[in-house]
């Protein structure tokens, strides 16, 4: 079976946050500096899509669609958002209000703001999968059989058979870790973000440890995500922190963000990782989260906060506290498609290719002893993720659909035709 990965919400700032003096005062200086500052690289810079949608929680593919979800009102475009056109929520009640969606397969999951998961096959006519605690369901993570739901303030809610049966994660979780915006799963071990730093999982959400060596005290993380070998989480008013040991430890990231602190939840499409924030500040790395580059103000307004970003059709759309915003991604330098953006010098290969059944990851002389390798479908969909141990290893691929498909790990980016 294919793995599917979706990263369905970013952090919603209003309600992680609760900032101290210091923060409010470096927060009100960074507004002054939007509203007088000015963009010198048009290209890279964000443009308005067409009216319509209005205070986005979240976008999401449908077929040859784009799609956003409000209380407002939900909308769809076929034409890159140049124009849209408002789609009725069959079975979710008078005023349905998407806060996470998720995809694998055939089916889609989205959570709503009160506890409720629903589940459909066409993303318009809904059926109640199950009710749980009240509260929003910020983010869904889907796993082949393996659905992970985030409970606001509550836990983790899981399931191993596709969503017929649940159960609650939150064995050592501190209240404030109930709280949480993110999760990543990377092989077996599981990642949470939370109002009390990060917390990880070795047995499917059962227990949780504290994993915030590095952090700064008291950190409240806003996202969570792994690329490139590196897992990263952030926090509104200390920035981004990688780690490159599965978060036993962490070290800032200064390179790219020139001061900017006040960062939410992280967004990935093949080796593109978007992080976005307040006052219209949104940045992206294609070299797992080790420097990045600030998307341009250009549409934007000064106290925008990104709330979701999709890539679609080639373009990365952002949905905001204000309308929804794209950019080209060719505007931005990695080509026109994330996911064949292949990094030059490889110093691994895979073979044959093409290949029907099985391939070989082969890292010749490295003295590495363990290798991450993650495997991304064409629209970034994450297909398997590996803990390789030796230079040389074999991969089934069997169960993929014909495609193309994008071997990526620290030391490059291979394709791979099935």
């Amino acid at each position: 079976m294919s793995y599917c990965l979706r990263h369905a919400l970013v952090a919603d700032l209003h309600r992680t946050i609760k900032p101290n003096n210091n923060m409010k005062t470096f927060f009100a200086f960074s507004i002054l500096i939007s509203l007088f500052s000015f963009d010198v690289t048009l290209a890279q810079q964000w443009s308005s899509t067409g009216a319509g949608p209005f205070g986005s929680n979240e976008m999401f593919p449908v077929g040859n669609t784009i799609r956003t979800y409000s209380i407002v009102a939900n909308y769809q475009s076929s034409n890159n958002g140049d124009t849209w056109t408002a789609d009725t929520m069959i079975g979710m009640g008078q005023y349905p209000d998407i806060y996470s969606i998720a995809k694998c397969g055939n089916k889609y999951f989205s959570g709503d703001e009160y506890g409720k998961l629903f589940e459909s096959t066409d993303a318009i006519n809904w059926t109640l999968n199950h009710t749980f605690a009240s509260g929003p369901l910020p983010y869904i993570l889907v796993d082949g059989n393996n659905i992970y739901v985030v409970g606001d303030g509550v836990g983790i809610y899981y399931s191993t058979d596709a969503g017929a049966n649940w159960s609650t994660g939150n064995s050592g979780l501190s209240n404030s870790g109930n709280d949480i915006s993110q999760i990543v799963k990377v092989g077996s071990d599981i990642f949470i973000s939370t109002l009390d730093g990060v917390y990880k999982s070795t047995d499917n959400c059962a227990t949780w440890v504290q994993k915030n060596n590095g952090l700064p005290a008291s950190v409240q993380t806003n996202g969570i995500a792994y690329n490139g070998g590196a897992l990263l989480t952030s926090g509104y008013g200390v920035g981004v922190y990688r780690s490159t040991d599965l978060g036993e430890s962490w070290t800032q990231v200064t390179n790219g963000f020139n001061g900017f602190l006040f960062v939410g939840g992280f967004y990935t499409d093949g080796n593109l990782i978007v992080v976005g924030g307040s006052v219209s500040t949104a940045h992206y790395s294609t070299d797992g989260g080790a420097s990045w580059t600030k998307i341009n103000t250009g549409a934007a307004t000064g106290f925008d906060v990104f709330k979701d970003f999709e890539v679609f059709n080639g373009i990365l759309f952002a949905a905001t506290s204000n309308w929804c915003l794209k950019v080209a991604l060719t505007d931005l330098g990695i080509g026109t498609t994330v996911s064949e953006n292949i990094i030059p010098k490889n110093k691994f290969s895979v073979y044959p290719n093409p290949s029907m059944s099985a391939v070989t990851v082969d890292f010749g002389s490295s003295t590495v002893t363990s290798h991450d390798v993650a495997i991304y479908n064409s629209v970034g969909e994450l297909m398997k993720h590996l803990k390789l141990t030796g230079n040389k290893s074999t991969i089934s691929i069997s169960d993929f659909p014909a495609g193309n498909y994008f071997f990526t790990s620290s030391e490059g980016t291979v394709k791979v035709v099935r």
